[in-house]
């Protein structure tokens, strides 16, 4: 189907053995960073739900909500939009950004339900939110797509929650090595013009 890709693989010229240890090493060193960030926040959560007495959040929608309300949700769109772009935003630009973006609206919810998966969830939920970091990040491509195949159920979990809170029209599917899915995407939209 891409014999051009076969026959790169097959070389393996530009992708050395050393070269993927040295990327896994770095994906490994970025999964533990992600993952402190949640686990440092963790016991604040703790604090606000136990000792404040605040009800937990019942779904990642709460969550969003409760956050946009408080601020927080903009402060932290706020915090990666200027790392990019390299230049300060108002709260309107913020938000205009954030909708007028989907594929970083998406980021920002998929953020959102990863903060819940690991800090606001109740014990003993049903399902996982939990992807790990490229997976989390990778919500950037949902509105890119018809629909998204996953085999890993914190992935699919979480990219469920940032398809309904985003209002994308993308089905996200659990990979069933029965099943065939067509392959489709959307037209590309230049994600660099918002930072033009």
């Amino acid at each position: 189907m891409f014999p051009e890709a076969e026959q790169e693989i097959e070389r393996q010229e530009n992708f050395p053995d050393d070269l993927a240890k040295v990327v896994r090493e770095e994906a490994r060193t970025y999964d533990k960073t992600f993952d402190k960030v949640y686990a440092d926040a963790k016991p604040n959560f703790d604090k606000v739900f136990v000792a404040g007495g605040k009800d937990r959040p019942a779904n990642v929608s709460e969550l969003v909500a409760g956050l946009q309300k408080g601020g927080q949700f903009w402060t932290k769109a706020r915090n990666l939009y200027e790392r990019v772009a390299e230049r300060p935003a108002d709260d309107a630009a913020i938000r205009k950004f954030v909708a007028e973006c989907p594929p970083f609206h998406a980021l920002m919810i998929a953020l959102c339900a990863a903060q819940y998966g690991r800090n606001a969830q109740p014990p003993n939920a049903p399902r996982s939110l939990r992807s790990g970091r490229a997976d989390t990040l990778m919500a950037v491509c949902l509105p890119y797509c018809n629909q998204f195949v996953t085999h890993d159920p914190g992935q699919l979990s979480c990219y469920k929650e940032v398809v309904s809170l985003s209002g994308l029209g993308v089905t996200v599917r659990s990979y069933d090595r029965d099943t065939t899915f067509p392959i489709c995407s959307r037209a590309y939209l230049p994600f660099r013009r918002y930072f033009a």
